[in-house]
């Protein structure tokens, strides 16, 4: 009976027609592979090129709204699905899948609409959601309650900046904060994972959650100081692990954490599962910071926007990579000269590994293996490649099917050999870079260049400087530098090298 319920709601609305499931569809297991959860288990998954998903779950007699707040809390935190649809025989339940978590027992406020399971309901739900609707776009224009501006990244970057702008307010400089909230957040991930225990914890610290370690000043000492010798240190700058933040920057984080409102002191719901969080979402915590201007600064042009840093969402990421990582063996190097905080090195590890690996658990010196050897970024940022760095020790935990013990975790140093701080243009000559992409010969040649360029333009200046250092036989973009990243990427690839790069099309018009 819940085969074929499931699969004639499937076949009415378009994602098994004909009874061959539609690209993207995936059903039982397959289904279940694409999860990284802890208790949902979808019965079908349809997963269109950019990465956006609609979950199917099958079940004899409609769930209970706390089983189903469960579910669209986990899938919310994932930040892929804008819909949850939970079928049983009488009765088909959608519920918005961006919504953010408000109550353990939210469902009934994220519901969008109840269909019966019969033919004309279903043609009314095809009409709705079917997946004619959602890839021409349709569904968005008739749905009003799914807002892209409640998914788990923008509600994620929101909660940093007021973070982020309390602890510079109190006196914490700006690096310092950055780095406290990382270490929270890495923290708390390794909490959720399960890779650091609460024994472990009250071995350590005498406490077993985060926050009361943080309202605690010595048991915060040992805590990072314990991080620190157990994860090397890439993560943090050196300034910001020698002192420990002062106590009411600590409470701020343990308030963060607790979801205690700074203004009015009320504890409400937190809704991030951070072993839930894609890591890639995660590490655009770095795109939130430096577009955020000083709390006593208007916000009117920020080193952000001048050098054009931009947030590049997870789906962008995974459209570019699916076609440029296809076909791939897992053996290939990447590069990215303007890397940012890594979301493109994230997902480009992720998928190498999984190549690599060729269905099987991938072990650990595979995945380190891959990490140290394959995979390259640059950035102007200190900060950025900090991030950048953090992200990718976070992914490789993320494949790691036993991440245990701790102190058996520890990395190698990412900044300085693969992770470059400098100028895209002169990087193979200057600071780390001769040695680590560079060779007798010239740029290092890498088999995969990725990224998204800025594509900001600084006005006449700005243009007479590139015109200053360009060769004389390279064309030179009319505005903006998107290209020039091109041409530079070109000196780093050889006669197979794949391109992924996310450029302007104004200047192929």
């Amino acid at each position: 009976m819940s085969s074929a319920s499931l699969e004639q709601v499937l076949a009415a609305t378009g994602y098994l027609p004909d009874g061959q499931p539609a690209p993207g569809l995936r059903l039982g297991p397959d289904a279940l592979a694409l999860r990284r959860g802890r208790s949902f288990s979808p019965d079908a998954v349809w997963r269109s090129p950019s990465a956006l998903s609609v979950y199917f779950k099958f079940e004899q007699t409609r769930p209970p709204d706390a089983s189903v707040s469960v579910w669209r809390r986990e899938i919310w935190n994932e930040g892929f699905a804008p819909l949850l649809w939970v079928i049983s025989p009488e009765w088909i339940d959608l519920y918005n899948g961006f919504g953010a978590p408000i109550s353990e027992n939210d469902a009934q406020a994220h519901l969008i609409q109840t269909f019966e399971n019969v033919e004309g309901a279903l043609e009314k739900l095809d009409r709705l959601a079917g997946r004619l609707s959602i890839e021409t776009g349709q569904f968005w224009l008739k749905t009003g309650t799914v807002d892209r501006r409640t998914t788990v990244d923008q509600k994620l970057l929101s909660d940093l900046h007021y973070l982020e702008r309390d602890l510079i307010g109190d006196h914490l400089e700006r690096e310092a904060a950055q780095a406290l909230i990382g270490r929270a957040i890495f923290t708390q991930y390794l909490i959720d994972r399960d890779i650091v225990s609460a024994a472990r914890l009250r071995k350590l610290c005498g406490h077993t959650t985060l926050p009361l370690i943080l309202r605690d000043g010595d048991a915060t000492k040992q805590l990072f100081s314990w991080l620190a010798q157990t994860f090397n240190g890439d993560m943090f700058p050196a300034s910001s692990i020698a002192r420990t933040p002062r106590a009411s920057h600590l409470a701020r984080v343990a308030d963060f954490l607790e979801a205690v409102d700074p203004q009015t002191g009320q504890r409400s719901f937190f809704p991030y599962q951070f072993d839930v969080i894609p890591v890639e979402v995660i590490s655009s915590i770095y795109e939130q910071f430096a577009r955020a201007a000083p709390p006593t600064v208007t916000r009117s042009v920020t080193s952000a926007d001048r050098d054009g840093v931009h947030y590049t969402r997870v789906s962008l990421v995974s459209l570019v990579l699916d076609e440029v990582m296809q076909g791939l063996e897992g053996t290939e190097s990447v590069l990215d000269l303007t890397c940012g905080s890594g979301v493109f090195l994230v997902e480009a590890l992720r998928r190498l590994v999984l190549l690599r690996a060729g269905g099987k658990p991938p072990s650990r010196d595979l995945i380190r293996s891959t990490l140290y050897q394959q995979i390259y970024g640059v950035d102007l940022s200190e900060a950025a490649i900090r991030v950048a760095a953090f992200s990718l020790y976070l992914a490789a935990l993320e494949l790691d099917p036993d991440p245990q013990p701790p102190h058996a975790l520890r990395f190698r140093p990412l900044i300085g050999n693969t992770l470059l701080v400098g100028d895209a243009h002169t990087i193979d000559q200057t600071g780390d870079g001769p040695a680590a992409i560079a060779t007798p010969q010239g740029p290092k040649k890498f088999d995969v260049i990725v990224g998204n360029p800025p594509w900001s333009f600084k006005g006449k200046r700005g243009t007479a400087e590139r015109r200053s250092n360009r060769d004389a036989d390279t064309p030179l973009q009319p505005r903006g530098e998107g290209l020039d990243f091109l041409f530079r990427a070109i000196e780093f690839s050889h006669e197979h090298t794949r391109f992924g790069m996310v450029l302007s099309a104004l200047p192929f018009f």
